[in-house]
């Protein structure tokens, strides 16, 4: 349990910070919104496709036990 609790609270504190930091790099209105839309983007897509993953395998595991 500690090390899943620290998976997430080092992930969260990750994603975020990329979230954050990924606007304030450009420099125009515009640029900032398309960095804030692509890294949201990026960031549920990865997070979909862990779990989607996670799932797979755990019904493999279980399938094969």
């Amino acid at each position: 349990m500690l090390v899943v609790l620290s998976f997430g609270a080092s992930t969260g504190y990750l994603g975020c910070t990329c979230l954050l930091l990924a606007a304030e790099a450009e420099t125009s209105r515009g640029a900032r919104e398309r960095a804030g839309v692509i890294s949201s983007f990026a960031l549920m897509v990865g997070l979909s496709v862990g779990s989607a993953s996670g799932l797979l395998i755990s019904k493999t595991v279980a399938a094969s036990s």
